[in-house]
């Protein structure tokens, strides 16, 4: 583990030096505002819509094309209100003005007769259909809740309902579900893993499906993040736990501007800009290197492993006049870590007797086209190609330093997504009609050589290697039945080539309108998942060993019951009573032992014919109490607490025991508060603070029953506080921001999961990151 927070003591002192320094007062520093507004179902621009900007009380009337434009707008954190007859009137809080970039805001009203919802946080409608919980999450949010690292992932964790299973990492559990439930989409597609070092924080040391130890996208390329839990839309299948949707944002289509930014994660430097003077197409592009491989390419100790990691993201933006809009988009990185075994006297643990080298290469290229065939109907398109190679390797070493024993292990894993739909707008209704289509790859090797290294005999074994393609149409209206009903009915069927199935899954919501800023809505969804697809074509040199004709997808029932009231003075509550009732859940049981794991727990297990048990079902049911505050005088805040129960049971036994992620009780909170400094009111300091609780996993010890006679073990309840304090300075031609974000700020050591050390001979506890404090400084011109 590294010992960074020993090496970072130091940019406490630096920090408040630095805050010293910047805090002086200047001449009046403005931005420009501006942007487009839309229709929310046909991306048409709205004509003569007023913006008004409340703290100035500035309004101006959008052109014939939708856009706005407010010159020499005061730095600031301002609400902005949208009106125009026919629609909804929309209020966006907390728009950000700062002087090193333009504030460009695309803002989608909806019509009176129509029945889109607003997410929690942003007034952007997704691009997936909306049946049960959504809520977007942008970057000034991100920004000011603590210890999130710039990372996507982490900053879920602040949602009702999330957890986060290790302080290193950044898997997400949803519900008690394990983090293989979640599905990643890059801009509506779904992708592979977009995370560096998927080992990290495991007790396996290998890869995962859905998390590492950082995520891939760089948050200066990022518009916005769509989380779907719950009832998931008609759109978004194969999914069970949560659906996270990433946005990139949209380079500055009239001037070039640059972003640059160190902390612990990483160096950052974005540019965007204009392609010509005579279009309005655009790029944006960003490369990232990390601090800790720098620092240890310059030789610094960072304790026992050398991790590295770098990686590159882009948007290409290109409108037309008569074809639509297009983009082309893209991520990669490649990352690795290293850990060098030890001299036998040193000997503390059984990884101290290793070489360990695993590597961690994602990539994903995709383009979309928008076009508005008429002003009633749209047509939309993605296409993305992602992939994903990791390997370890571990050399194993005897009392006299010579190797006795190496575990390969490589995976391939390849996505090719392509989705379309039609949107057309009715009087008092709209339907979404389309396609998906997904081609998934898998190829895994795995090679293992014992006492003799020379031995030319030792050979590769086909862990799992082979392809299907998945299909699933999809169609949904949403409609109004006078002034307080609104419903949304969709339907979806999935079929997977490889085991010839097919599910048909039908999706419904209805909302009624108890008073202004008060609804209740009942959500549905049926939905499935396939299993990891290693799964289905595990191998044992060349030959199928799983009864494939049998292996059908996972299915859920999903109910949600949503109570949501916003309040005269800014205060936001939701409430959610939930149920997830799942069937065909697999469990294996290796080589005839009394453990078991199920498909809805984290580890990914392959099989032989007669460990396989088939028709099991799980379930998780609770409720989900959120209260928060935006921004009032400068505070805001939020507070959640979820209660639940997520179980599994043996349709064979009859047993019923708890899922591995079933913590019973999840407890978000944050606040913070931001000043003005001087008289020119060009400078911002903040702070705030964050506080989790939650109960302890229910680990199940596997392999440790060879050893001792216990099936699971219940980890110690988890609690964490964290701090945040950023300083904010508005120069006539360029912004910087610093900021000192400490995690675990009582430096208690959680508990994290339990192993057998077989050197040790005992069970043996991993326990996560203590203090660890983060210097960050960015700047933008």
């Amino acid at each position: 583990m590294l010992k960074i927070n020993k090496i970072l003591r130091g940019p406490i002192w630096a920090f408040l030096l630095t805050f010293t320094a910047l805090v002086h007062g200047q001449n009046d520093v403005t931005q420009t505002l501006r942007g487009r507004v839309l229709d929310a179902v046909t991306n048409a621009g709205i004509a003569s819509a007023s913006v008004i900007l409340l703290k100035k009380n500035v309004q101006i009337a959008a052109d014939t094309e939708g856009s706005f434009r407010m010159e020499k707008i005061a730095v600031g954190r301002y609400n902005l209100s949208v009106k125009c007859i026919g629609y909804q009137s929309i209020t966006i809080e907390n728009v950000i003005i700062e002087s090193g970039k333009e504030t460009v805001l695309t803002l989608q009203m909806t019509a009176s007769n129509t029945v889109l919802e607003r997410f929690e946080v942003s007034s952007v409608t997704s691009s997936l259909s909306k049946i049960g919980l959504a809520q977007s999450i942008n970057m000034e949010t991100l920004q000011r809740v603590p210890a999130n690292f710039n990372d996507v992932a982490r900053m879920l964790t602040n949602v009702a309902g999330v957890a986060g299973e290790s302080d290193a990492a950044n898997h997400i559990s949803v519900r008690g579900l394990s983090p293989n439930a979640l599905q990643w989409y890059l801009e509506g597609a779904e992708i592979v893993n977009p995370n560096h070092l998927s080992n990290a924080a495991t007790s396996s040391d290998r890869a995962t499906q859905n998390g590492g130890g950082v995520s891939i996208f760089s948050t200066q390329v990022l518009e916005r993040v769509d989380f779907y839990k719950g009832a998931l839309p008609t759109d978004g299948g194969n999914a069970l736990g949560a659906i996270v949707d990433v946005r990139f944002r949209n380079g500055n289509n009239e001037k070039k501007e640059t972003t640059l930014g160190i902390g612990l994660v990483g160096l950052d430097v974005a540019t965007e800009g204009r392609f010509s003077k005579k279009s309005k197409a655009s790029y944006l592009i960003n490369y990232r290197y990390s601090t800790v491989g720098l620092l240890s390419k310059l030789g610094v100790p960072l304790g026992d492993e050398a991790s590295a990691f770098q990686d590159f993201s882009f948007k290409l933006h290109f409108p037309t006049r008569k074809m639509g809009n297009f983009d082309v988009f893209g991520v990669g990185g490649i990352s690795e870590n290293v850990f060098v075994h030890k001299k036998r006297a040193d000997w503390l643990t059984q990884k101290d007797s290793q070489d360990i080298t695993f590597k961690n290469n994602m990539g994903a290229i995709g383009a979309s086209h928008f076009i508005r065939i008429n002003d009633k109907a749209t047509w939309e398109s993605v296409a993305v190609l992602s992939a994903l190679e990791n390997s370890r390797v571990a050399v194993g070493f005897n009392a006299t330093d010579l190797p006795v024993r190496v575990f390969n292990f490589n995976n391939i894993n390849r996505k090719l997504y392509i989705r379309s739909r039609v949107t057309y707008q009715f009087k008092n209704a709209y339907l979404v009609a389309g396609a998906m289509v997904k081609n998934e790859f898998v190829d895994e090797l795995g090679n293992y050589k014992f006492d003799n290294l020379k031995n030319p005999n030792s050979e590769y074994r086909d862990i799992s290697k082979g392809q299907g393609m998945f299909y699933m149409p999809f169609a949904d209206l949403s409609g109004k039945m006078g002034e307080k009903w609104a419903y949304t009915l969709g339907l979806r069927a999935n079929y997977f080539s490889f085991t010839n199935k097919l599910s048909i899954e039908p999706t419904a919501s209805i909302r009624r309108n108890l008073r202004e800023n008060e609804t209740l809505k009942l959500s549905y969804s049926r939905q499935n998942q396939l299993l990891t697809p290693a799964f289905y074509f595990s191998r044992f040199f060349g030959a199928l060993l799983n009864r494939t004709n049998e292996l059908d997808f996972i299915k859920s029932d999903n109910v949600d019951l949503t109570y949501n009231r916003r309040l005269p003075n800014g205060v936001q509550v939701t409430a959610t009573l939930f149920g997830q009732f799942c069937k065909n859940v697999i469990y294996y049981n290796p080589n005839n032992t009394f453990e078991d794991w199920s498909m809805l727990d984290n580890l990914v297990p392959f099989g032989t014919d007669g460990n396989i048990g088939l028709n099991n079902t799980a379930q998780t049911v609770g409720i989900e109490a959120n209260i928060s505050n935006t921004n009032k005088n400068g505070w805001f805040w939020q507070a959640n607490v979820t209660l639940f129960d997520a179980s599994f049971k043996d349709s064979y036994w009859g047993s019923k025991r708890s899922l591995e992620n079933n913590s019973r009780f999840i407890f978000n909170g944050y606040f913070g508060k931001e000043w003005t400094v001087g008289s020119r009111n060009s400078t911002f300091w903040g702070v705030g603070s964050r506080t989790i609780l939650r109960g302890g996993n229910n680990q199940r010890l596997t392999t440790l029953l060879f050893y001792q006679n216990s099936g699971s073990k219940q980890i110690a309840n988890y609690f964490r506080s964290d701090l945040n304090i950023y300083l904010k300075k508005n120069h006539r031609k360029w912004s910087s921001i610093v900021q000192l974000d400490i995690q675990n700020v009582t430096n208690r050591l959680n508990e994290q999961y339990y192993y057998y050390d077989t050197y040790l001979r005992k069970l043996t506890p991993q326990y996560q990151l203590g203090l660890l404090p983060n210097l960050s400084y960015r700047i933008s011109f």
